[in-house]
């Protein structure tokens, strides 16, 4: 937890005291990389969350990999704005990365996931 917070103040620190255009190009990256982890770490908090504690009965959902889950799900809005960010991003490139994250999860979720049926 104390990583989410951190990472996330970093970034919004790097969103708000830095300017696009007196940055070098390289560092261009790192607000989009911030959002990314954050994101990531909420996803793998969230999954914790809802996962098994010491009884197994109590999970809502129990998933093996869950670090691939969080990666797809944390990737799809930093892809968006990556795109934005490019102006790029139209309708058509929506509906093309919806349709790559859905078939990504369907895949991932068929080796990874599995439900408890009380």
């Amino acid at each position: 937890m104390l990583r989410l917070l951190a990472v996330g103040v970093a970034t919004m620190l790097i969103l708000t005291l830095t300017s696009p255009a007196k940055i070098p190009a390289m560092f261009l990256v790192l607000p989009f990389m911030g959002i990314f982890v954050f994101l990531f770490l909420l996803i793998l908090e969230v999954v914790r969350f809802l996962g098994p504690s010491e009884e197994e009965e109590s999970a809502v959902v129990r998933i093996r990999r869950p670090r691939v889950l969080a990666a797809l799900v944390a990737g799809f809005p930093v892809l968006l704005l990556v795109l934005q960010s490019i102006v790029e991003l139209t309708t058509r490139d929506v509906l093309i990365a919806f349709a790559i994250l859905l078939l990504a999860y369907l895949y991932v979720s068929r080796s990874s996931v599995s439900f408890w049926r009380r």
